[in-house]
């Protein structure tokens, strides 16, 4: 399972921490590339993994909070969604 850190989840605030606090190019750093690469390796590799990272950007695009305020680590509404999303993916390989 590929566990995203609060700066993938809310673009706006890697865009903020590292363009405007840490004034690195925009150019040079992408929110997607640690998980394309991770999401590569596993389809060589034909490991079956869940991603996080799209269905966590959803649930905070729609306005739910999903990390601690003061950290990057989820807080009850997070570790539901990843529950209910790692349920989903082991039903879905049959694995339940």
């Amino acid at each position: 399972m590929l566990i995203p850190d609060k700066l993938l989840v809310d673009r706006d605030l890697f865009d903020w921490v590292l363009f405007t606090k840490l004034k690195l190019d925009r150019d040079e750093y992408s929110p997607d590339v640690l998980h394309e690469k991770l999401q590569a390796e596993f389809l060589d590799l034909n490991v079956p993994f869940l991603d996080l990272l799209p269905f966590l950007r959803v649930r905070h695009d729609e306005g739910f909070k999903l990390y601690h305020n003061d950290d990057g680590h989820w807080d009850t509404a997070g570790h539901q969604e990843a529950a209910d999303r790692l349920y989903d993916f082991l039903k879905s390989k049959e694995w339940l």
